[in-house]
């Protein structure tokens, strides 16, 4: 080592793993004749740690854990692209040193249901291994279930409605809305104040239901 050395832990001090981090850190100090730091990053189920470690991209920054609890995949790194399975719908992209992987449940009836369906991972998974088959080495963390703002063509309504004077809509993402969200909120702005947008935006205008203008997206995640 050129330099101090981290070895990036999973789990509190005094534990026992911080306790044997120490005693390592203690011979590899002499070994190497540089200082050696350890670091406790407990929480997320590793994924803290995992994640400090891998984005640190240092070669001087390690990880000190288990063996068999933690799998790091090279595809885990900040500028992994978030992927999505079109046939199936299934979506992945890195959170918090690990992978996230979802699905919009499609026989979900509306209301207001956010209780993890477990019966509903083998949809998930499956796809999800098809595309990066190293994901069948990761073990789950945890799940959640979230709600969707849905339109009965899963696109947004922009803009103002025709009969209602003064009110400026942007709503109905059904799930794209952070992803649209700097767009719309700069075309929406450009309405408010020039008095038309930079884009037409007249098919994603409230009154295509009524009209039967819609036109349905097609891959809904």
């Amino acid at each position: 080592p050129q330099r101090t050395v981290r070895l990036i832990l999973p789990f509190g001090a005094g534990s026992g793993a911080d306790i044997a981090a120490r005693l390592l850190a203690e011979r590899l100090q002499v070994t190497w004749g540089k200082p050696v730091v350890i670091e406790g990053k407990p929480g997320g189920d590793g994924l803290l740690s995992i994640g400090t470690m891998v984005n640190a991209k240092d070669d001087h920054v390690l990880f000190f854990g288990p063996s068999s609890a933690y799998v790091v995949h090279p595809f885990v790194h900040e500028k992994l692209p978030m992927i999505v399975d079109m046939k199936t719908g299934v979506y992945m992209h890195r959170e918090s040193g690990g992978m996230l992987l979802g699905l919009a449940d499609k026989d979900e009836p509306p209301g207001f249901e956010t209780a993890t369906n477990w019966d509903f991972l083998e949809k998930v998974v499956e796809p999800a291994m098809a595309r990066l088959p190293a994901l069948a080495e990761a073990e789950i963390g945890h799940g959640w279930a979230g709600l969707y703002e849905t339109t009965p063509d899963h696109n947004a309504v922009l803009g103002p409605p025709r009969h209602v004077q003064g009110l400026m809509l942007a709503n109905g993402f059904s799930g794209h809305g952070f992803m649209q969200a700097p767009g719309v909120g700069e075309l929406i702005s450009e309405w408010i104040i020039d008095g038309k947008p930079s884009l037409d935006l007249h098919e994603l205008r409230l009154e295509r239901f009524a009209e039967d203008a819609v036109v349905v997206e097609a891959n809904v995640i």
